[in-house]
């Protein structure tokens, strides 16, 4: 009876023993598995933080190249308020032909209707262009402010 006692105590910490060793096993399998998934992982998440830096580099350029042009839209934008302020002042109906500023420092050009041009370089102003529909527009609309 006791050989009987011992025999089954010591089959059922046998079984208990390969069970707990085959647990461990099936973990260590498990580990090296995710060991490996997530190593497959890591190429493609610095190939997206790549990605990611390029896009927000892209945007920050873009977003800089706009405020570039609204810079230079509101510099123009003065520039011709002030020529045709210039111009408006200048001008009397019936007087006597005007000199007008010229875009090149140094030469002026007679306002006389048929007066030749002094430089080649003189900027001729359209009078007979059709108005811009995009006048009143806002460009900030365009650079996403």
């Amino acid at each position: 009876k006791q050989w009987y006692q011992r025999r089954v105590r010591g089959d059922f910490h046998r079984m208990h023993h390969r069970r707990i060793v085959q647990e461990k096993e099936k973990l260590f399998a498990d580990i090296r598995r995710l060991k490996k998934h997530y190593e497959s992982y890591e190429p493609a998440l610095s190939e997206l933080r790549g990605k990611y830096e390029t896009a927000m580099r892209e945007k920050m350029l873009t977003k800089i190249e706009c405020e570039k042009n609204l810079t230079k839209i509101a510099n123009l934008t003065t520039t011709l308020t002030n020529y045709e302020t210039v111009r408006g002042t200048l001008s009397t109906p019936g007087g006597p032909p005007v000199q007008e500023i010229s875009p090149v420092p140094g030469v002026v050009s007679a306002a006389a209707p048929g007066a030749t041009k002094e430089h080649p370089s003189d900027t001729v102003i359209r009078t007979d262009a059709a108005e811009n529909p995009n006048i009143g527009a806002s460009i900030a609309a365009y650079c996403g402010n």
